[in-house]
């Protein structure tokens, strides 16, 4: 299964949509990258999603797109979580 280029960014961009929108506070990722927020070094800190969570919307956001590779599936995971998804450790 080859996915294009367009559709994985299609794919990762939803992902971080959903993150964000279920972190603390909620975000609107496709607001953030309007308004520049992203671009702000270590902006995602500023966020918290459990791992849990997060790894339960990356695995129904490839569902839904119908990826079911699990090495496929592993390389979205690591993009995501290496990427700027929310942190998963809270700060005390």
């Amino acid at each position: 299964m080859r996915i294009s280029k367009e559709k994985a960014t299609k794919i990762i961009l939803e992902i971080y949509q959903e993150l964000f929108e279920n972190s603390t506070p909620k975000g609107d990722f496709a607001k953030m990258m309007e308004t520049g927020e992203t671009e702000r070094k270590d902006f995602f800190l500023d966020y918290f999603l459990e791992e849990e969570k997060q790894l339960e919307i990356i695995e129904n956001v490839l569902k839904k797109h119908k990826i079911t590779k699990e090495y496929v599936k592993h390389k979205f995971r690591k993009e995501i979580l290496l990427g700027c998804s929310p942190r998963n450790v809270r700060r005390d």
